[in-house]
């Protein structure tokens, strides 16, 4: 009797553990469909998605015809790395993230040194500094003296009404960062990386200078023409950026990476991240209403804290998140520059995991955003038909007193202006870093500009038109 009724209990475990195994692959089995429909429907060449919790790698799969271990470049997920290199060096009395910048680069200098002598580290970190997002956007050459070329960048910062404290995300205060590594650590910033933090943490292929990145192989990566990945894109960058965004790394390795942080708590598996350290990574700047922290921002996700952070390149998108309540990290990337791809995913597979209702992402913006050289085509069609009837005129030119057609030129000019002065500023955005991200948006700007202004300048000065002089 004692031994069936052993047997029984044997079979139930059985039968109970069997159900979570089947639960557990039927959730997967819904997280591959979706992310195959995701990018099918974005056109994505590749895509590789990695979960983890605290213990194991749960789920690592690729989609497309690449790799599970091709490299990508992480983008501005490479901040979280040197804000974790930042604070290993605080733990070990090389830094202080409460002192100002100053103390360890001598010539950081805003416009009014009254106002960079109160930048702080932390702020830096924090994206407080009061260093504007365009002021990150530019790339040093490799043969420039690069002291000279910050501090001519920072000569020129005039933060508004003093206003030191206020988030606005530059990848300069992290370029500055990795500088300040440099200084106080007499080491490259990739040489401690590379010691403190990735041998440690036995991340062997992620990779935080340009030529080991080269040397491993990047997965080739895409720019969008229309609506599809035609341009192959080779992605140039300095090693002093890398610091902001120019990581490389594999999915398997950000898994790792994301099981570190996770375990922060746990000193018998961790002995790179400790609860000190993580804590601080976490914490956003609330008393400024910031959400963000050190390389992480902190939201909630439906009722879950969530820790969150996404990596863009010319032709590199990227997701990586925590939700620590549930002992979950998810790290998605792909080899086209289309972040709202990867911020979607990375929604849809929480709401998998957690049970929550399903949700149809609208690709308007993307359709929208991409039909731009259409709208461009359009014009240039437009200015070639009418550029042909005029030269077939023989160019027949006169002034043109309309009060209606006056009205008309400045519109056209202005309508023509908008497409390069509206999406910068609205993006807050340099027109030169628009076309180096999305060649296929940036050069349809300056084509429906010309195209614009020529068709209303044409239209103005055309003689054959009445109420000329």
């Amino acid at each position: 009797m004692k031994y069936r009724k052993l047997i029984i209990l044997i079979f139930a475990l059985l039968f109970w553990a069997n159900g979570i195994s089947q639960n557990r692959q039927n959730v997967f089995n819904e997280i591959t469909e979706f992310i195959e429909k995701e990018r099918k429907s974005y056109n994505i060449p590749n895509v590789v998605v990695g979960i983890t919790n605290t213990d194991s790698i749960l789920y690592l799969q690729n989609f497309g015809k690449g790799e599970i271990d091709d490299l990508y470049l992480i983008g501005s997920n490479s901040k979280s790395f040197t804000a974790l290199a930042i604070l290993l060096l605080q733990e070990k009395g090389i830094l202080d993230i409460n002192l100002p910048v100053k103390n360890y680069l001598p010539w950081f200098k805003y416009k009014s040194s009254e106002q960079s002598d109160n930048v702080r580290i932390i702020d830096l970190l924090n994206h407080t500094s009061g260093i504007p997002r365009k002021s990150g956007m530019y790339e040093p050459n490799s043969n420039i003296e690069i002291k000279e070329y910050y501090a001519d960048i920072l000569e020129q910062i005039s933060p508004k009404n003093n206003n030191i404290g206020n988030y606005e995300y530059s990848n300069l205060n992290y370029q500055l960062l990795g500088l300040i590594i440099e200084q106080t650590s007499k080491k490259k910033y990739s040489e401690l990386l590379k010691n403190e933090v990735f041998e440690p943490l036995n991340l062997n292929k992620t990779f935080a200078t340009k030529n080991e990145t080269e040397q491993y192989g990047l997965i080739e990566s895409y720019q969008y023409l229309l609506y599809f990945p035609f341009l192959k894109k080779s992605v140039d960058y300095n090693d002093y950026t890398v610091s902001s965004g120019f990581i490389a790394s594999t999915a398997e390795n950000m898994c790792q990476y994301l099981k570190v942080l996770m375990n922060a708590k746990d000193t018998s598996q961790n002995l790179v991240v400790n609860q000190n350290i993580a804590n601080q990574l976490f914490k956003p700047r609330v008393e400024k209403g910031s959400a963000y922290g050190m390389g992480w921002e902190i939201r909630k996700w439906e009722e879950f804290e969530r820790f969150k952070h996404d990596g863009l390149t010319q032709s590199f998108s990227s997701s990586m998140l925590i939700l620590p309540e549930l002992e979950i990290g998810i790290v998605i990337m792909t080899n086209v520059n289309n972040l709202p791809s990867t911020i979607e995913m990375a929604d849809g597979i929480l709401r998998i995991l957690t049970d929550k209702e399903r949700v149809e992402y609208s690709k308007v913006g993307f359709y929208l955003r991409n039909s731009l050289p259409l709208f461009a085509l359009w014009v240039l069609i437009v200015l070639f038909f009418r550029i042909k009837q005029w030269i077939r005129l023989k160019f027949p030119i006169g002034i043109n007193k309309g009060v209606l057609s006056n009205m008309w030129l400045i519109i056209g000019v202005a309508f023509g202006l908008f497409w390069v002065i509206y999406f910068p500023v609205a993006f807050n955005t340099p027109l030169f870093a628009i076309i180096d991200y999305e060649p296929n948006s940036g050069y349809s700007l300056i084509t429906l500009t010309i195209g614009i202004i020529i068709n209303s300048l044409i239209g103005y000065f055309n003689k054959t038109r009445k109420h000329f002089a």
